[in-house]
């Protein structure tokens, strides 16, 4: 049996005097429990404490297995203890000593009972031990205020479970980053807050994470509760490869990133996310309303033969913009319904749902009349009807599969038969990939309600008229874009087509055909094809041509010669500022040569320390443009370390800029 000593601190808790507590209700740690799991263990502990610990050994059954041990005080007030899951130890059979995350430093509080919930695990817990005496505290930690050296202590324990959760991620061959988040900062208590059941109340333990409160970029995966009883097969779509609303026509057709706080509303914030985007994507404008998530909550009932309460209750009354019902989080007794000053917004009503495969066939196949509304929304659960959606009718509310949240769901990425879907989260731009992120959708996601993957797509806003639909043709080619409206609106210009545009960002490209796919009108203007070389011919060449482009080390060289364009990430290298084309992006590497860049969106962060940053890692290489100060020639450069998915590694993040060949 492996022995983990996770998450460690500084401070010398071994030294400290403390009172031992034994347990007679001990579970071999070979026998698992049931597949989830809460046990209250009543504690008889009567005066005040200041630290509390914990020793056992746990097993782990499925990569989604989960253990915590939470203690809770007379106030019912309630403090991590201990918390594990495959993500965070190395081994599935594992001992932990001295355990006591939120609980090496206490203020005085009187402990009730300890609570252990887990999925998929069994456990022993071998001895507990606590300390009442504040004088027998270390004197560095007497001489400091209690809050101070709790935040010190939860630096180094957050420090620590990052590093592991990265290095498992790569062992496990995961496509995700893992680092300090707004939601890693809370406390086991404020991070439950950001969580409710559907009905709308608190639950009663913080689901099962796997670490997504640490996520910062890449795409998160969690194994299914369940998998299929037969195998699962999707078949080849002819639909777009990927979509994705922040950058359709060239544009990005959403809100900002909200916060909700320490308060379980995700419905609210994607509801209100989804109506925010429709607004501009039906007036084809970015008018980017700030409607109120508070106003929603106050206002709405509990309506019938619905599946989303919130999108019925949005599709039912109209909510107006946050400066007339600013967000507190909780539900308020008045519904504001008179602001003069602002605007008021609903859908017009719920389009489709997209739920598993058991709950699609209960509605298909129940006659009753009640439940018609529902039945006949209902869209069979597919990637491919997921994919029309979003193209047809903007982003779709989303609960998540990998955990029960609520997200907008604004894109998506093929991934052999799985779906890699693109969300809005609400959780703050510290979160994620400046708010966004992209979770693994599997085929078995889709077949039962206990894997979740729910999808709502809504229909039309209200009040709304076609007079208000900016009709333009930005890319002159007669293809106009008036939106995600069927019809074409009168507004448009009269050398319009019938057809709408599929790209209006792009002239070579027309209409969409009958499997949403671009039409494509004449061949791109071709530049210099981009060859596959490195090495000294590259970096020696003073003057570097136009034709001599190189590639991004992972993209093939048969794709760049096929395209015979320089969009796969093409970069000239020069010593000077001069010799970059003139049509070409310029990074002035500090004590090197210069990299001109022909780039889709984006500058890359060089920093004046001839360094990447950590804002930099989630940065695809086709978005670099990098810009910084003049430098001087410095010859000798070397490739940098890439990895498969075209992003940088850790181990760049020690690489200076001069060394780095994209």
């Amino acid at each position: 049996m492996l022995v983990v000593f996770l998450l460690l601190v500084t401070i010398p808790l071994t030294a400290w005097s403390v009172k031992n507590l034994r347990f007679e209700t001990r579970k071999k740690a070979t026998e698992p429990e049931a597949e989830e799991f809460s046990k209250i263990i009543p504690l008889n502990i009567q005066n005040p404490i200041y630290s509390f610990k914990i020793n056992g050994s746990i097993n782990f059954f499925k990569e989604n297995s989960f253990l915590r041990i939470i203690l809770i005080d007379k106030n019912q007030n309630e403090y991590l203890v201990y918390e594990a899951y495959p993500l965070i130890v190395s081994d599935k059979s594992f001992s932990f000593t001295d355990a006591c995350e939120e609980t090496c430093l206490l203020e005085a509080i009187i402990p009730e009972s300890l609570r252990i919930d887990g999925y998929a695990a069994s456990y022993q817990i071998t001895k507990t031990s606590f300390e009442d005496k504040f004088q027998n505290l270390p004197s560095e930690i007497r001489s400091l205020e209690i809050a101070r050296s709790q935040s010190e202590l939860k630096k180094e324990r957050e420090s620590q479970k990052i590093a592991k959760l990265n290095e498992q991620i790569k062992a496990k061959g995961l496509k995700w980053i893992a680092g300090e988040t707004s939601v890693s900062k809370l406390s086991y208590a404020e991070k439950k807050k950001l969580f409710s059941k559907p009905d709308g109340t608190p639950v009663d333990k913080l689901p099962n994470l796997q670490g997504f409160e640490y996520y910062k970029g890449g795409v998160f995966e969690i194994e299914s509760d369940s998998k299929p009883e037969t195998q699962t097969t999707t078949e080849p779509s002819n639909l777009p490869e990927s979509w994705d609303w922040r950058n359709v026509h060239g544009e990005n057709w959403l809100t900002s990133i909200k916060d909700q706080g320490p308060h379980g509303t995700c419905m609210l914030f994607s509801t209100v996310a989804a109506l925010e985007s429709l607004i501009n994507l039906y007036k084809n404008e970015h008018i980017n309303y700030d409607l109120s998530e508070q106003n929603l909550d106050d206002c709405c009932g509990q309506p019938t033969q619905c599946l989303h309460q919130t999108a019925c209750c949005l599709s039912r009354e109209p909510i107006f913009e946050e400066f007339c019902v600013p967000y507190i989080g909780e539900t308020q007794p008045t519904c504001l319904t008179q602001c003069p000053s602002s605007v008021r917004y609903q859908f017009s009503d719920i389009s489709h749902y997209i739920w598993p495969l058991d709950i699609y066939n209960a509605y298909i196949n129940n006659p009753d009349p009640y439940v018609a509304p529902i039945r006949e929304r209902m869209l069979y659960p597919s990637f491919d009807n997921i994919k029309k959606e979003i193209i047809l009718k903007g982003p779709l509310i989303y609960v998540m599969a990998s955990i029960p949240h609520s997200v907008l769901l604004v894109g998506y990425e093929a991934n052999e038969e799985n779906l890699i879907t693109i969300f809005k989260n609400s959780w703050g731009e510290s979160w994620g990939e400046n708010g966004y992120g992209k979770e693994l959708l599997k085929p078995e996601n889709l077949l039962y309600w206990k894997n979740r993957a729910l999808f709502v797509s809504l229909k039309g806003i209200s009040p709304f008229n076609n007079s208000e639909i900016k009709c333009v043709d930005k890319d002159n080619d007669k293809y106009c874009n008036w939106g995600i409206s069927e019809n074409k609106p009168d507004t448009c210009p009269s050398f319009c087509k019938p057809e709408k545009d599929c790209d209006d960002s792009n002239p070579n490209l027309g209409p969409f055909d009958e499997n949403l796919n671009c039409i494509l009108l004449s061949a791109p203007t071709p530049t210099p094809p981009c060859i596959s070389e490195y090495g000294e011919t590259c970096w020696d060449a003073a003057n570097m041509p136009e034709e001599r482009a190189c590639c991004v080390a992972d993209v093939p060289q048969a794709s760049c010669e096929q395209t015979g364009t320089m969009e796969k990430s093409c970069v000239v290298l020069c010593s000077s500022h001069s010799d970059c084309p003139a049509n070409y992006p310029r990074c002035l590497i500090p004590g090197g040569y210069c990299v001109c860049l022909r780039s889709k969106q984006g500058n890359l962060n060089c920093d004046y320390e001839g360094k990447i940053n950590n804002e930099d890692l989630n940065i695809l290489l086709n978005n670099w443009a990098p810009v910084g100060p003049v430098p001087t020639p410095n010859p000798g450069q070397k490739r940098a370390d890439l990895n498969e998915d075209q992003k940088v590694n850790e181990t760049d993040l020690t690489i200076p800029l001069q060394h780095w060949l994209p």
